[in-house]
């Protein structure tokens, strides 16, 4: 009897967990705060270092969710993108130059690929003190980025240039606290994005 309620009390403890771990996964990936570094340390702080290794599919769920979401909102410029990605790789091969500028989608293409690199080393770095002071890194680049940069680019002027390196800031934040969304926000307006459009 008392091993069934030890037992019970462990499954609600998992499940109430699980419901934490949801909810900062959801609410921090929107928010330029690393939403892995912030799940990072709740592990740390509650005993649950193990969550990454022995727990996988949790942790794919978690940002499967994000995806969808993500997919749901954007599901238009996400389709415009892998179009004009796989058009510009026709137009390459082609070797033809029109003289007519690309479409802004096209531009953007190479942001695009980088994001299937942004989790593939985080479980590398699940150190409470590295993310605290990439937590801090993030909070700094965010803070002078937002004052020094006072650009007017959008998708319509933005170069491929400009793509593959706020695609590569964005493959540099694999690190658990150094937010994604922020490091790519912040690495835009240093190149000159509108500050809407960087968000």
């Amino acid at each position: 009897m008392h091993v069934q309620t030890e037992t019970r009390r462990e499954t609600a403890l998992s499940y109430l967990m699980s419901i934490l771990m949801g909810l900062i996964q959801g609410v921090a990936e929107f928010l330029p705060i690393s939403s892995s570094g912030h799940l990072a340390l709740f592990q740390a702080f509650f005993g649950m270092e193990d969550v990454e290794a022995n727990h996988m599919f949790f942790t794919v769920l978690l940002h499967f969710g994000t995806l969808i979401s993500v997919c749901v909102v954007y599901w238009r410029d996400i389709l415009d993108m892998i179009r004009e990605f796989f058009l510009g790789i026709a137009a390459l091969c082609g070797r033809r130059d029109t003289g007519v500028t690309p479409p802004p989608a096209r531009r953007l293409g190479p942001l695009f690929v980088m994001v299937f690199l942004n989790d593939a080393i985080s479980t590398l770095f699940a150190n409470p003190i590295l993310v605290s002071c990439a937590l801090l890194a993030t909070g700094f680049v965010l803070y002078f980025s937002d004052r020094m940069a006072k650009g007017h680019k959008t998708a319509k002027n933005a170069t491929v240039a400009d793509a593959l390196i706020v695609g590569c800031g964005q493959a540099l934040a694999v690190i658990p606290g150094l937010s994604r969304s922020g490091t790519t926000i912040s690495v835009g307006m240093m190149r000159g994005f509108d500050r809407a459009f960087a968000v």
